[in-house]
């Protein structure tokens, strides 16, 4: 039976005969054919090679990232073996590799991301490494032969850098197979003619996002217990799907089963405006939803014949974006099936239909808007701000009744003006004059009051708001939609 430190040694053994070889070869090739080398096989000097080793000898498990890096101010042909780890010392090893001088560094290609070092990015590797020998681990003690898996993928970090993934040994791979096949792409790219470029497939430009909390659209399927166990789930595959598609104001929308939305809006702000319509009606159909910030939305492309998505991304941000993450590692962290609000396909065509009528009024559209506001406010316990938004919400209620009122009375011209002058007839005055003709209940308009009372202790005390007033906000404008609404 192999040691630890021979295993290591046959790791360093292994890789110097690679390089060795591979450079032996490279050298018999054209100019041309060098060139034409990949990126995630270059081994030419300067090269350093460092591997982290995860190993549980209990269930046979290996599991190993190789970084490999072309470091000017380092030796080459620098081997550094971490491992093998074991399960219980992954923590200390893993914040041992991370403080190593060699990875405080910046990322060159990454200058776009603040103070990015090497070590940021290749912490992410490591957290992946960590989540595949977790997920291998499962796996072994569910099958009666654990499989043997010997499996090299490669990803790029910076034109300086690329790392190797890998279950199981690398050691134990074929040294000559590799060069061979690196060799042999080499000179196939080499020979291969250029192929004119592709023109570009028309596209319609536009901004997406999740809704949140997140919601299912369609009929939620129901997962058995092996799907559960044995991955990968049915939903995250399901998830990609497109649910639906339609227009709103003359834009293509489209709608993934995971709530994924892309809106074909090229302008942001437009597409954000637009995207919040959407959500108050969806509110107000009884989805859970919070208003979108600008932050949380993501370029996105829509297919104008399939109507389709197309290629998109997303900041990680916030909760909502999140859900971008487990498109991609659907159980780091888990995809969320239970939690999830389910939308029948039918009701958001009726959603976006609706949206369309109710917000064709600026006024109505400026309220809705504001209501989403003091609905998300209120959730994050911003209370202060809900009471804000949503007195606004209230103040323009009140500001249309009044307006109603006059014309009920026929009152026209230089005094319908005078009357609807906010100099001189104030909502303070129009409250008091709503309520003495009995257009306003006397329940409303004493809780109309002390809301008011509250929005001026914001804007010109700086008071804050508890929560149980927040709620006598919301409160009342549900009440003055329920009695006054369209």
């Amino acid at each position: 039976m192999q040691t630890g430190s021979s295993k290591t040694s046959r790791i360093d053994e292994w890789f110097l005969r690679l390089i060795t070889r591979l450079r032996e070869e490279a050298a018999k090739l054209s100019e041309q054919e060098r060139k034409r080398v990949s990126n995630l096989s270059d081994l030419s000097a300067p090269c350093q090679v460092e591997v982290v080793w995860l190993s549980n000898s209990n269930h046979g498990l290996d599991q190993q990232v190789t970084f490999i890096t072309h470091f000017p101010d380092l030796p080459d042909m620098e081997m550094k073996v971490w491992g093998p780890i074991l399960p219980w010392k992954v923590i200390d090893s893993f914040e041992e590799i991370l403080a190593s001088p060699k990875w405080n560094r910046q990322c060159p290609e990454r200058d776009h991301v603040r103070e990015a070092t090497y070590a940021d990015v290749i912490e992410f590797f490591l957290l992946q490494t960590l989540n595949s020998f977790k997920d291998n681990a499962l796996n072994s003690i569910m099958q009666e032969v654990p499989p043997k898996l010997h499996r090299v993928s490669a990803q790029w970090i910076t034109h300086e850098a690329f790392v190797w993934s890998h279950n199981g040994m690398i050691s134990e791979l074929d040294v000559e197979g590799m060069v061979r096949e690196t060799i042999e792409d080499a000179k196939a790219s080499a020979r291969a003619v250029p192929q004119p470029e592709r023109p570009l497939r028309p596209h319609i430009d536009g901004w997406g996002t999740y809704f949140y909390p997140p919601v299912w659209v369609g009929e939620l399927p129901k997962e058995t217990i092996r799907e559960k166990m044995t991955g990968p789930r049915k939903l995250f595959r399901l998830a990609w799907e497109k649910a639906l598609d339609g227009e709103y104001k003359g834009n293509k929308v489209v709608v993934n089963r995971d709530g994924f939305i892309v809106i074909g809006v090229s302008e942001k702000l437009k597409a954000l405006e637009l995207l919040n319509e959407i959500m108050i009606v969806a509110l107000q159909h009884g989805i859970p939803v919070l208003a979108i910030r600008e932050s949380e939305l993501g370029e996105a492309t829509i297919d104008p014949e399939e109507l389709e998505i197309g290629g998109h991304g997303l900041p990680i941000v916030s909760l909502r974006t999140r859900q971008f993450v487990e498109r991609w590692a659907p159980t780091h962290p888990p995809f969320h099936t239970t939690d999830r609000k389910v939308v029948a396909t039918e009701e958001f065509i009726v959603i976006l239909r609706e949206a369309e009528a109710k917000t064709a009024s600026p006024s109505k559209r400026i309220s809705l808007l504001c209501l989403l506001e003091a609905h998300t406010h209120m959730h994050n316990a911003e209370y202060a701000q809900c009471v804000l938004m949503g007195w606004v919400v209230a103040e323009r209620i009140i500001e249309t009744v009044w307006e109603m009122f006059l014309k009920e009375r026929d009152i026209s011209g230089k005094r319908e003006q005078k009357l609807l002058d906010s100099n001189s007839w104030n909502l303070d005055r129009i409250l008091e004059a709503l309520s003495i003709v009995g257009k306003l209940p006397d329940n409303i308009y004493r809780e109309a009051m002390e809301v008011k009372r509250k929005r001026n202790s914001i804007v010109h005390g700086g008071q804050q708001a508890s929560g149980q007033e927040a709620k006598q906000c919301m409160d009342l404008v549900a009440t003055l939609e329920e009695e006054f609404g369209d």
